[in-house]
């Protein structure tokens, strides 16, 4: 019973020999947002402005931060779609979940597909991105210019915008009050994500 075990020991330790050797730390550690990150989405209507914002928030980048290089392999973060609350209570609440559809759709997906960071000044980075963002169902791809900064207690704070029109993800803009209050389609998805590298 023993040389099997070692005739089949062996074989594995042989296809492990013939894969590509990638260094363990070659994409750097997964790190997950810390809790002070958050995003929230602005938006307009007849009535007012509006704001509502992620209660429930997960996600994590993956990247390699040495002296002044910064490189980014992979990220992204999901929002659980009925944890979008407002300041203007549980009516405002329900119109933007309904639009986004939450009841067949649960969550806001970020995936980040490429990035590239520019050193600038006082510790901060000029990343180009390119993302994929699915909200009610529907992918889109993205791009944008995020910025990186570094604080002084050793985080990274990622921050940035990116506007959308609801309508571009089969999303009906919410009305109320029998048409008296009509949101605009256009909106703008802000974030500020931050990691311990």
């Amino acid at each position: 019973m023993v040389m099997p075990t070692r005739r089949i020991s062996t074989a594995v330790l042989c296809a492990f020999a013939l894969l590509p050797a990638v260094p363990a730390a070659a994409q750097g550690p997964r790190l997950p947002l810390q809790p002070e990150s958050r995003v929230w989405v602005d938006g307009t209507s007849n009535k007012n402005d509006w704001t509502v914002k992620a209660t429930q928030l997960s996600g994590f980048v993956n990247l390699q931060l040495k002296r002044d290089a910064l490189q980014i392999f992979a990220g992204g973060f999901t929002v659980a779609a009925q944890s979008l609350v407002s300041e203007h209570g549980v009516i405002m609440d329900r119109l933007m979940q309904g639009a986004l559809k939450s009841d067949v759709h649960a969550e806001i997906i970020y995936e980040l597909v490429s990035a590239s960071a520019t050193p600038g000044e006082g510790g901060k980075y000029a990343v180009a991105t390119q993302g994929r963002v699915t909200v009610a169902g529907v992918t889109k791809d993205v791009a944008q210019t995020v910025t990186a900064e570094r604080l002084g207690n050793g985080q990274l704070r990622f921050t940035g915008s990116q506007p959308l029109l609801m309508s571009e993800f089969g999303m009906k803009p919410p009305t109320a009050m029998f048409g008296a209050l009509r949101t605009a389609n256009r909106v703008v998805v802000n974030f500020e994500l931050i990691v311990k590298p």
